[in-house]
C-alpha cells in the first residue's frame, strides 16, 4: 500500500509550528546577544570609570601631598622665625627692664598683649618703642596710653603687641615678678 497522507493539514501545521520555534529560537538568540553585548560593554565602560578615577585619586593624593609639603615647610618656616623674634624681644625686654622703668600688669586680650607700667620719662618710652621696632618689625607695637604721674616727671603708659609673642609672655611675667 502507498504511503497517502490524507490528512495534509497536519503536515502544514508541524511545518507553520517548526517555522514558530525557528523563529523564537533566532529572537531568544538576538536578545541574549544583544543583552550579553550591552552588559560586556557596560562592564568595560564601569572598568574605565573605575581606572580613571582610581588615577584622578593618586593624582589628588600626590598634589595634596606637595601642597601639604609646601604648606608644612612655610609653616615651619614662619614658626622659626616667630620663635627667633621671641627670643629676640625676650631679650629686648629683660635688657630696657632697670631701676628707671617698671611693668605693673601684662595681659592678653583676644590677638594682642598689653602691656602697663610706668617709666621716668616719656623719652624712655619712645625710644623703648623704637628699639623694640627695631628689633621686631613684624609685629607692631602700638602706644595707647600715656598719663604723667603726680609731682613726678615718671609717666605710667599702655602698649599693646601683637599676639605673635605670646609664648614668652609667661617669661617676662617670672622675670618681672622677681625682678
Amino acid at each position: 500500500m502507498v504511503d497517502v497522507n490524507l490528512l495534509p493539514w497536519r503536515v502544514m501545521l508541524k511545518e507553520e509550528r517548526m517555522k514558530q520555534r525557528q523563529c523564537f529560537l533566532i529572537i531568544l538568540a538576538s536578545i541574549t546577544l544583544l543583552w550579553m553585548i550591552t552588559h560586556l560593554g557596560f562592564n568595560c565602560f564601569l572598568q574605565a570609570m573605575d581606572t580613571h578615577q582610581q588615577e584622578l585619586q593618586d593624582q589628588l593624593i600626590t598634589l595634596s601631598g606637595q601642597t601639604q609639603q609646601k604648606q608644612v615647610d612655610s609653616s615651619f618656616m614662619m614658626i622659626n622665625q616667630i620663635q627667633l623674634n621671641q627670643k629676640e624681644l625676650l631679650h629686648f625686654f629683660k635688657s630696657i627692664m632697670n631701676e628707671n622703668s617698671m611693668w605693673s600688669e601684662i595681659a592678653s586680650k583676644n590677638n594682642q598683649i598689653n602691656l602697663f607700667g610706668m617709666m621716668d620719662s616719656y623719652e624712655m618710652l619712645t625710644e623703648f618703642v623704637k628699639r623694640y621696632h627695631f628689633l621686631n618689625n613684624t609685629n607692631l607695637m602700638t602706644i595707647l596710653n600715656v598719663k604723667t604721674v603726680e609731682n613726678s616727671s615718671a609717666i605710667s603708659f599702655h602698649v599693646q603687641i601683637a599676639r605673635a609673642v605670646m609664648t614668652c609672655l609667661s617669661e617676662i611675667q617670672k622675670d618681672n615678678a622677681s625682678a
